[in-house]
């Protein structure tokens, strides 16, 4: 048993921060299911220094603050923590965020919380501060304030111009969040049963209407700017949603218990990452992915499908993918005898890259490995607008398979050609005379992907990382595209009738092919160009892609007159499906997160999908491998 006393001698604070550290210890022992008492004495102490804390506290800027994305921008923000470093920053003392910098320095608060529940963190909360006090009324007070400051930034983020345009298509009232302000007034001058379910009706709707607004943004293209206002909407929602809980239940109200938790939890993290550098990066650069990842997952959509006959096309886009790959992977050393400086050598190695993939590209065919980039996105999409119920949990699960089975069924399509085409266009040139590798190319060429002996593995993961980037940039040209509007914006540009067919033409090809070529060229340089960082820095860098690592073997099989051991065949062949499965997983679980991580979503309560998932493929494994 601890009593007071004891904790007091046992922490050593001083006097000025007894309060801190015995509620810090007691929250502490609660949450370890430790007994402990205290005296009438600490109890009256404690519940005096704090109706003086509250007295003089102000928790307007907090909570109308904390936990809610800044709107200041991110130069602002990073001014902000720089100016920190260099100059005491100015506290005001009534202020929370001061008082809890001061009291909990270490962030100690936050992780003593998350181990407590919300029924026990209320119910100390109620044995510290007593109902109807001069403390409690002023909490009341300030929340109300803070209700009216947090309705008048909703409706100010809300009437902005561009996400008034685009609420003119929703269903709903486009005027949603200046009635939420309106509903919220009304609920503070009379806060009754009905005013409170009018209330939470009007918030359900203004959700509804951000939900449309993602919808929009992901057809219309978004800017960050315009990415961070509706942030900003969603929080302020769930902070009025949270408030407004809190001033309407009672603290017994497991409702009211549960907003408290999260608010508080929200304010501490908040108060945690205030000056970190990495939380600034962090929500800027999921703000950023945020604004790609929807045109990933749109770009996504085309290589999901359950039919019979989408896994035939996709088969017959990897097979010319593979043609493709077999043809022309022998344009780096039928031009490697070009005598060039380093620069333009790696220059080369990209556009002839560039040139194999945008000739499947436009011959229809498909790269396999440039598919996990594009299908993570939108996993990760479905897998935010799914409930709970069994029914979208077990649409996820078929999702998963086609996804599988159809990047599987391209990825054979590329290695299934890639490999003897590669040698029987080899073969071919040499019996014109064309003569394009030496023995000691030709053997590194298949020794370069051995699975243990190398570092092939290592480039693959590379590579993954180059696939993943280039989805990125493939969402983020398609949003530039959409977003700025730029095929209307060519057809409405005055120009003379004969120029009027030709402008038409170029807006129909920017608007189908835009993405696809900045998706490709951009895949081309990045593997072009990696080696020559590795050539500048003097590091082991190089690239190592599944096509062109069969069409490697093939070439290298044909130039040795098809004489291999089968024992070193096999090795060489396990290590290109080795660079294969990293590949695809390195690009897949990279975009993957990146979508997870910019919507916010944590997969951590979603159990029933994953059970679900594995029922699948125990019990119906081939579906996993054919559209059955």
């Amino acid at each position: 048993m601890l009593t007071g006393s004891a904790i007091r001698k046992k922490i050593g604070y001083q006097p000025m921060n007894e309060s801190y550290a015995l509620i810090k210890h007691l929250v502490h022992q609660k949450a370890c299911n430790i007994h402990y008492e205290i005296s009438h004495e600490d109890k009256v102490s404690i519940e005096h220094q704090l109706s003086g804390i509250i007295a003089n506290v102000d928790l307007i800027p907090v909570l109308s603050t904390y936990g809610i994305h800044s709107d200041q921008g991110f130069l602002s923000d990073l001014e902000y923590r720089l100016l920190h470093y260099f100059f005491s920053e100015t506290f005001d003392r009534h202020d929370l965020g001061t008082k809890l910098s001061r009291a909990d320095p270490q962030n100690q608060l936050k992780n003593i919380l998350e181990q407590t529940t919300p029924k026990d963190f209320v119910s100390f909360l109620q044995w510290c501060i007593n109902k109807h006090t001069p403390a409690h009324l002023k909490i009341l007070d300030q929340i109300k304030t803070v209700l009216s400051i947090l309705s008048s930034r909703l409706a100010h983020h809300g009437s902005n111009w561009r996400v008034w345009e685009r609420l003119q298509e929703y269903p709903g009232s486009q005027s949603i969040f200046l009635d939420i302000q309106r509903s919220i007034q009304s609920f503070l001058d009379q806060p009754h049963q009905a005013h409170y379910e009018a209330l939470s009706k009007k918030l359900s709707q203004g959700l509804q209407a951000w939900v449309f607004l993602r919808a929009q943004s992901a057809k219309k293209g978004i800017s960050l700017s315009l990415t961070t206002r509706l942030s900003i909407i969603f929080d302020l929602i769930a902070r009025i949603d949270q408030l407004v809980a809190i001033l309407y239940h009672p603290p017994s109200n497991r409702l009211f218990q549960t907003k408290l938790h999260q608010l508080s939890h929200q304010i501490l993290v908040a108060k945690s990452d205030k000056l970190k550098f990495s939380a600034l990066f962090r929500n800027f650069f999921g703000l950023v992915s945020l604004e790609i990842t929807d045109f990933a997952s749109s770009a996504g959509k085309k290589y999901v499908n359950n039919s019979k006959k989408g896994f035939i096309i996709m088969l017959k886009k990897g097979l010319i993918g593979g043609l493709m790959v077999g043809v022309f992977s022998l344009l780096k050393p039928l031009f490697g005898e070009m005598d060039l400086a380093p620069m333009m050598v790696f220059t080369k190695s990209a556009v002839i890259y560039s040139f194999i993939f945008l000739a499947i590209y436009f011959c229809k065919g498909t790269l396999a490995t440039k598919q996990p980039a594009m299908t993570a996105s939108h996993l990760a999409k479905t897998i935010d607008t799914i409930n709970d119920s069994k029914k979208p949990v077990q649409e996820l699960a078929s999702l998963i398979q086609s996804t599988f089975r159809n990047q599987l069924i391209a990825l054979f399509g590329n290695i299934v050609l890639a490999l003897p085409l590669a040698a029987l266009t080899y073969v071919t040139l040499n019996q014109i005379g064309i003569n394009l590798l030496d023995n000691k190319t030709a053997s590194y060429l298949m020794t370069g992907l051995h699975p243990f002996k190398t570092a092939s593995l290592f480039y693959a993961a590379l590579t993954g990382v180059c696939l993943a980037i280039s989805g990125f940039m493939a969402g983020a040209a398609n949003n530039w595209l959409v977003f700025h509007q730029i095929p209307e914006r060519l057809l409405r540009k005055n120009t003379l009738k004969d120029q009027e067919s030709s402008l038409k033409h170029v807006s129909l090809f920017l608007d189908k092919h835009f993405t696809g070529i900045v998706s490709n060229v951009s895949l081309a340089f990045m593997l072009g160009f990696l080696p020559f960082l590795g050539f500048i820095f003097r590091l082991p860098i190089d690239i190592r892609h599944i096509t062109f690592a069969s069409a490697n073997v093939g070439t290298s099989i044909a130039h040795k007159g098809f004489n291999i051991n089968a024992g070193d065949l096999s090795v060489y062949l396990l290590g290109v499906l080795l660079i294969g499965l990293i590949n695809l997983s390195v690009s897949f679980s990279l975009t993957f997160l990146v979508a997870l991580k910019s919507r916010q979503i944590n997969l951590s309560f979603r159990t029933y999908s994953f059970k679900t998932l594995a029922l699948h493929l125990f019990r119906r494994p081939w579906r996993f491998l054919l559209p059955m």
